[in-house]
């Protein structure tokens, strides 16, 4: 499920999302990238009801 919904997600700064097992890695240019990313992704977990 999670898989899925997160096939939909864009991320504003264009990070790099890994999905390994049950984590979720964000790897940014920026730390600024990074926090604004994954504000993103939980963001859209969150709207997915997860």
């Amino acid at each position: 499920i999670l898989k899925k919904d997160l096939e939909a997600l864009e991320l504003p700064f264009e990070s790099t999302l890994v999905q390994y097992i049950d984590d979720l890695l964000i790897a940014s240019k920026t730390e600024s990238d990074c926090t604004a990313d994954t504000i993103a992704l939980l963001n859209h977990l969150g709207r997915n009801g997860h």
